[in-house]
């Protein structure tokens, strides 16, 4: 081969190599795009799991109409979310008790509002004195109820209907139960009210008594208890654990096929479960001479492992704070935290019924 058909080999193959190099370099940056774009996407569809299972809110920007039932429905209004649900209906007066509360429920006052065929009632939940919405019956039954909701602009001013609105008895009681055969009787179960003016009758089981006596040492205790970030989460898990007491094994087999999509198995059956799940939850006050004095909550179960110790809170009444909270290891609640326990509180007001908190404890 002479010099000039080798140079002219050599520049042949250089072409080819310059047209092959872009290719496969283009090749490699475009697998690598791919891999990239699959990677975002399932970021994305991880990021947006909790949004996609979460309850679904109803966005009220004018007269909208819900069908109430005892679950509660999340509603949103100027931002704010709330949580609605029936209370009961009476085909006779052809009225309805509806809840409704800023969300989230644990932390905010429940209230219980009367509506009545023809009469608009205007409401206001949350901060204000003026009304911000409009509710009215249109129709009801013993499980359901038509509710048109309306905004009110807060530049009307127009006042509250306080006569058809009451605050939820929400006080927290004080529980000694004598049995703990959870699952079949509750036994009997003595209530003391903490409040010091007023007495409210709770019945939780068989027998109920009230006491009023109240010192000024333990009005103190219970003002500062008011003030720890535990205090609401104790005092809704309060309530649905005496709620609990109305569960029945077919309202569990129905509540947990709609919250799982299947029956419960032997396990995790209702006389299993709701021997483990407390039907009470009280607490006692340990008074010293130095104003340190200790708040203990004692759970009730039909069995050892959650009946117990089950928070512990130690105040000062002399500086008036708060010194520490604890929750035992080996309680009811033990291994959680504040903000895992005002998610079980969540899903347990979602289910909206006796059952709930016994369903949400299943395995």
């Amino acid at each position: 081969m002479n010099k000039d058909a080798r140079k002219n080999a050599r520049e042949d193959d250089d072409m080819r190599a310059e047209s092959e190099g872009p290719a496969s370099k283009n090749g490699k940056h475009g697998l690598w795009q791919i891999i990239l774009g699959i990677i975002i996407v399932i970021l994305i569809v991880y990021l947006a799991l909790p949004y996609i299972n979460a309850t679904p809110k109803i966005q009220i920007n004018g007269t909208t109409s819900l069908d109430l039932q005892s679950a509660p429905e999340l509603i949103v209004l100027n931002s704010t979310t709330y949580s609605i649900s029936l209370a009961s209906y009476n085909a006779n007066t052809k009225t309805a008790y509806v809840y409704l509360t800023e969300f989230p429920p644990f932390i905010n006052p429940e209230y219980n509002i009367t509506l009545t065929s023809g009469i608009p009632v205007r409401v206001n939940i949350g901060s204000g004195i003026y009304a911000n919405m409009l509710l009215a019956l249109s129709n009801g039954s013993a499980t359901s109820a038509e509710v048109d909701i309306t905004p009110i602009a807060s530049e009307l001013q127009e006042r509250p209907n306080s006569s058809y609105i009451k605050t939820v008895n929400t006080s927290l009681q004080s529980y000694t139960a004598n049995s703990e055969n959870r699952g079949t009787k509750p036994g009997n179960v003595t209530v003391t009210s903490v409040a010091t003016t007023t007495v409210a009758t709770t019945t939780i089981a068989a027998t109920t008594t009230v006491q009023q006596a109240q010192n000024t040492s333990q009005s103190e205790v219970l003002a500062l208890l008011k003030e720890d970030n535990y205090y609401p989460v104790m005092l809704n898990y309060s309530t649905d654990y005496a709620e609990s007491l109305n569960c029945t094994a077919n309202l569990y087999n129905t509540t947990y096929y709609n919250k799982y999509g299947k029956s419960p198995s032997a396990i995790d059956n209702y006389a299993n479960v709701s021997k483990i799940t407390p039907y009470a939850l009280n607490y006692t006050i340990m008074n010293s001479s130095n104003g340190i004095d200790s708040i203990t909550y004692r759970s009730w179960s039909g069995s050892p492992a959650t009946t117990g110790t089950a928070f512990i809170v130690n105040v000062n009444t002399v500086s008036k704070a708060i010194i520490n909270s604890t929750l035992p290891l080996a309680g009811v609640f033990g291994g959680s935290n504040l903000t895992q326990l005002k998610a079980g509180l969540k899903s347990v007001y979602l289910i909206g019924n006796a059952c709930g908190i016994d369903v949400v404890a299943a395995p």
